[in-house]
């Protein structure tokens, strides 16, 4: 029979135990300085000089700040990241103020991130990746549940590469970045489904080879690209958003593309195509593309859905639809099909273009056509649709105009809705949410990094003024 001391005994030695779990699990919090010391303590008076160094100590849950300072992998070693979180216990790489520190990649790449998960990257700006070779500038492969949030990418990558990388990487979250530079592709989402882009500026220095995207969904499923924008760069043959499902790739099935803004695109604004199989339930709903040369090229959904767009000043066609590749479709059942409703057509070449031998079922309806040169091609009028002038107050609010849903076009869609887009609130998770817009979430830091303004006219952005916009929505 055990004594009363020993019995304490036990007690005190349990609590001690549970103790030390608890010390074990509580989440660090590290610093690492550019002119730190790696023999330091990795504290704020004395931080680490290296990631090398810092990883090393990192364990599931923990935070490292990056002091303000230029860091170099010469000099602070590559941030290339080999630890992870777990669930609910990320690891985390954060400026400790956003936007002042700045990680050199020295023409190699800036941020990797191979084979980890639960990991976070916060508030840090990028310079200086890539170079000519096809090294991308954040290269993030065979990874899951890694989130970019708050970072900029200004640098370049070569003629088969991308400014931001995800191959491999399901349930990736990139928000609020901001990339520009010279790249072939500015956003590549490759087999990586569950992907959410949200909120991210993109915009060309110049394309890095004969044909490029602004954010490409390729070969991925259940991905959503919201309340993103696009800028082109005349004289490249640069794309928007696009949908792609190569012969290699198995699907690119149920993405949606939601609230984004595609402006000056030499070639399609939107596309959505297979090269050979045919892909499915791919949504572009409420974006807007405007002065480009080309709008949607369709070629390979046979369940597409294409709601409440607006495409302003599209010099050729503003909707094509027809196989990508016409002879090289194999199943039996490759059957384009579209449901288009409420979408503004406004000073287009061309409307809704129809072509080939693979087309289904054209459901239209609700569509408004405005200065459209030739309003249909290979497709007879939709039922309901107008010839509305539009008369978007451009004078007023320059650009933006195009964002609304002018007041000629309300109550005009189908069950009393509006036609056109309308892109002034927050998308979450492929809600739309009453969280204004604008001015745009990193806009202070963009035009620090870039010198232009995504929100003001006066410096390069859509809006001269949003003075009245959200109290009464237009009027």
């Amino acid at each position: 029979m055990k004594t009363k001391k020993q019995i304490l005994l036990i007690f005190v030695i349990g609590l001690l135990i549970s103790c030390g779990f608890c010390l074990q699990s509580q989440a660090a919090v590290f610093y690492i300085a550019p002119h730190g010391n790696d023999t330091s303590a990795g504290t704020k008076k004395s931080p680490w000089a290296t990631f090398t160094r810092a990883m090393l100590s990192m364990r599931p849950g923990d935070t490292l700040y990056l002091e303000d300072g230029v860091y170099h992998p010469s000099v602070n070693s590559p941030l290339d990241i080999k630890v992870s979180g777990l669930k609910d216990k990320n690891i985390t790489f954060a400026a400790l103020q956003n936007g002042k520190a700045v990680v050199y990649g020295d023409w190699a790449r800036a941020l990797q991130i191979h084979n980890q998960a639960y990991v976070v990257v916060r508030g840090i700006n990028f310079r200086n990746s890539g170079g000519e070779g096809n090294a991308h500038g954040f290269d993030i492969a065979g990874s899951r549940h890694i989130t970019l949030e708050r970072l900029i990418m200004n640098g370049a990558s070569g003629a088969n590469a991308a400014l931001i990388s995800l191959a491999g990487s399901p349930y990736t979250l990139v928000e609020d970045c901001a990339v520009r530079g010279t790249a072939r592709i500015l956003i590549n989402i490759y087999e990586s489904d569950h992907v959410t882009i949200r909120r991210c500026w993109c915009a060309w220095a110049r394309n890095a080879a004969s044909q490029g995207d602004g954010v490409q969904v390729y070969g991925s499923n259940y991905v959503t690209v919201e309340n993103c924008i696009i800028e082109g760069q005349n004289g490249d043959a640069s794309d928007g958003i696009a949908v792609w499902a190569n012969t290699y790739n198995r699907s690119a099935d149920h993405n949606r593309i939601l609230g984004n803004i595609v402006i000056q695109s030499s070639s399609w604004a939107f596309q959505n195509i297979s090269a050979q199989h045919l892909i499915t339930g791919n949504t572009f709903q409420n974006n807007v593309a405007m002065f480009s040369r080309l709008g949607i090229r369709q070629g390979g959904d046979d369940k597409m859905k294409f709601l409440n767009n607006t495409l302003y000043g599209i010099s050729s066609q503003a909707y094509d639809a027809s196989a990508f590749k016409p002879d090289s479709p194999h199943d039996s059942g490759f059957t384009i099909s579209l449901v288009s409703r409420n979408n503004s057509f406004v000073k287009d070449g061309m409307g809704i273009c129809i072509s080939g031998k693979f087309i289904g079922g054209i459901n239209q309806a609700y569509n408004n056509y405005f200065d459209v040169r030739v309003p249909y091609c290979g497709i007879e009028s939709g039922k309901h649709d107008y010839r509305i002038n539009p008369a978007y107050k451009y004078l007023e609010y320059g650009y933006g105009a195009f964002l609304m849903v002018p007041e000629t076009l309300q109550g005009k869609g189908e069950n009393r809705g509006g036609i056109g887009a309308s892109i002034l609130y927050r998308y979450l998770n492929g809600a739309l949410t009453r969280t204004p817009l604008w001015p745009w979430p990193m806009e202070n830091r963009i035009k620090s990094e870039f010198g232009v303004s995504p929100t003001w006219a006066s410096a390069g952005g859509l809006w001269k003024t949003l003075k009245r916009v959200y109290a009464s929505e237009y009027k």
